[in-house]
């Protein structure tokens, strides 16, 4: 998937493309060859090494070609620098502000959407760059659907006040974990007619995206943003 909007260009690797996870050699030739395929070879890449936590990090160019550790989101306004996360069923959030060129990027899985982590994103463009939230652009990328995302009790509960993200089936639980990301970018002033949504199962398209949940092994797709000048 790759989607191109203005001077914006951001998109998420595929199985074909290799595991993206920064465990070994392998995945820095995967990545290399990636950003070659897709006319982005000689731009300097900043990746965040995950956390499950809620830590923002803002990005200037002397970051670049960087592994940032322990962080979940990275937002910029410097052109040509693409800011990358990694995903293997969690949501990979794409932020995207035209007037001012400002971007961000978020791996948010159960736990970082209750501990607000798309919250402080938006919270940190607003403050660092006076992004007006009205005009921020949100996509959400392929991600586990609610049909995959059973859950027992104790996750359930922790969700009880986001209930129509919540399903029952069976006596099985579900949770819509992008159900869930609206509700809190809305909230906080996104704009209903900012938010895409991509219905893309991870789980269910077991030739075309990596699934921690299916598969029992920790591959990863690359999730990449980038203001071009």
């Amino acid at each position: 998937m790759i989607k191109k909007c203005k001077n914006a260009m951001l998109g998420i690797s595929e199985i074909v493309d290799g595991d993206m996870h920064l465990s070994n050699s392998q995945s820095v030739i995967n990545r290399r060859k990636y950003f070659e395929k897709i006319d982005l070879k000689n731009l300097p890449v900043v990746s965040a090494r995950l956390a499950d936590g809620n830590k923002v990090r803002i990005i200037k160019n002397q970051n670049k070609n960087r592994t940032v550790n322990g962080v979940d989101a990275l937002i910029t306004n410097e052109k040509d620098l693409i800011l990358s996360v990694t995903t293997a069923d969690c949501l990979p959030i794409y932020f995207y502000e035209s007037s001012l060129g400002v971007i961000g990027i978020v791996h948010v899985g159960w736990r970082g959407l209750l501990n607000q982590t798309i919250t402080n994103t938006i919270k940190a463009m607003k403050n660092e760059y006076g992004v007006s939230v009205r005009k921020i652009k949100i996509m959400i990328g392929p991600h586990i659907q609610k049909c995959h995302f059973e859950v027992k009790d104790d996750v359930w509960l922790q969700f009880k006040k986001y209930d129509s993200a919540r399903i029952e089936i069976d006596s099985k639980k579900y949770i819509d974990l992008s159900e869930v990301a609206v509700s809190q970018a809305k909230k906080l002033g996104i704009l209903k007619s900012n938010i895409v949504v991509s219905r893309k199962c991870t789980h269910r398209l077991r030739n075309r995206y990596f699934s921690f949940r299916r598969d029992k092994i920790l591959k990863t797709m690359i999730n990449f943003i980038v203001c071009k000048k």
